[in-house]
């Protein structure tokens, strides 16, 4: 049935490759198969002293990975621009499997008490729709079989756009936009973190520091879609 449905719909309303141009016979994503092959994963979850980790080691956090490495006007732009900014779900749910696929081989893996997703600001939320992070860690939670937690930790401050934006102004642009509405509940567990790309790592430390200000005995490991 769904194969009739993809050949109806490439006759009815063909799709091309967002990247190449090439007619798509896989409905799953607006990349056909030849440019997604172009992403360069990192494969830093199976090591431990990757060069994300070492950034985010001071902050005290256990394990630190991501599914691929952003490249400027590249596919992996492309990939999270659509998500992010063209609002392609299905795209953003599809991203959240190759994230989950790879890290089902993670060793830390099997410690992982909670998905948290990175929260938007309730007014960034309702004029975007969706929480690209949340969409993610859904994705991801339907193979992994771990629960996403995705109402204890909130973003109070909705900061600037952080695009145009140094190091320094992104830290003092991330400063206390974090709470944890019941640090119970993150106590004495293990949480990664979920985000779509981390650039600097302004939002994602701020959120570490929160919630280790606020849990007790609580583990913090993080994995994004993308590094920069």
């Amino acid at each position: 049935m769904t194969r009739s449905l993809n050949i109806i719909q490439l006759f009815v309303r063909p799709r091309y490759c967002v990247e190449c141009g090439k007619l798509l016979h896989v409905f799953k994503t607006p990349f056909c198969l030849n440019c997604l092959s172009k992403i360069q994963e990192t494969n830093f979850e199976q090591l431990q002293e990757n060069a994300m980790f070492q950034r985010l080691k001071p902050y005290g956090v256990k394990h630190a990975a991501c599914y691929m490495i952003f490249e400027k006007d590249g596919i992996s732009q492309k990939v999270i621009h659509q998500i992010k900014y063209q609002g392609d779900k299905r795209l953003g749910q599809y991203a959240g499997e190759w994230m989950a696929n790879k890290l089902i081989f993670a060793p830390f893996i099997n410690q992982i008490d909670y998905l948290v997703p990175i929260p938007l600001h309730k007014k960034r939320f309702r004029r975007r729709g969706f929480n690209q992070s949340e969409l993610l860690a859904e994705s991801m939670s339907r193979i992994l079989h771990i629960p996403v937690e995705n109402e204890q930790l909130q973003r109070v401050v909705n900061t600037k756009s952080q695009i145009s934006m140094s190091h320094e102004e992104r830290e003092k642009n991330t400063e206390n936009i974090f709470r944890v509405t019941n640090p119970e509940i993150f106590s004495n567990k293990h949480i990664l973190l979920i985000d779509d790309v981390y650039t600097t790592g302004a939002t994602m430390t701020s959120a570490i520091d929160c919630i280790l200000q606020r849990c007790t005995n609580t583990s913090i490991s993080v994995y994004t879609l993308a590094y920069v």
